[in-house]
């Protein structure tokens, strides 16, 4: 069983911040889940645990 750990997500077309589980290694393609766009970035950790980045 791989270890996942729950990263946030940011869609460049609408603008949705969004949580969701990632496995270490996983190679796959985000969509949002507003808009479906697969303009995702991946958002660093914010130095605070548990708040998004601002």
């Amino acid at each position: 069983m791989k270890k996942t750990t729950l990263e946030t997500f940011k869609c460049m077309m609408c603008g949705h911040e969004y949580r969701e589980n990632v496995e270490k290694g996983e190679d796959r393609e985000w969509s949002c889940p507003e808009c479906r766009s697969n303009s995702i970035r991946h958002l660093k950790r914010s130095d605070k645990e548990g708040e998004p980045p601002a």
